[in-house]
């Protein structure tokens, strides 16, 4: 099986993330290039603040390929809280519009979803 230096930078990434991740919490992949952390009982706020040393960490951390390559890669992250959907879903939902809100207003930044009606 041939490994394409993006698989690698994805699962360094996953290792990333998941040395972030609080006992009580889960990562995985959503798909393509998106991963979703779970955190159950943590507070938005929390979650913004532990996206944002994630967001960082991920800018500082050097992606090795091939022990010659070196990817310098960023995050976009989008975060919702479980008060805000009456189930996982429309949360995961609520956090992926956060989530294309970040890519669209620069990358490389935490955005927290806000209900537009209020």
């Amino acid at each position: 099986m041939v490994t394409k230096g993006g698989d690698v930078v994805l699962r360094q990434l996953s290792h990333l993330l998941q040395s972030y991740c609080p006992e009580q919490g889960v990562v995985g992949r959503y798909g393509g290039e998106e991963f979703v952390l779970l955190l159950p009982d943590v507070p938005l706020r929390q979650a913004e603040r532990l996206g944002e040393r994630i967001r960082s960490a991920c800018a500082d951390q050097h992606f090795v390929y091939k022990e010659y390559s070196v990817f310098h890669v960023t995050l976009s992250l989008g975060a919702a809280s479980s008060d805000q959907a009456s189930t996982v879903f429309e949360t995961v939902q609520k956090a992926d519009l956060a989530l294309y809100e970040a890519k669209q207003t620069g990358r490389n930044r935490v955005v927290c979803y806000r209900d537009p009606l209020l």
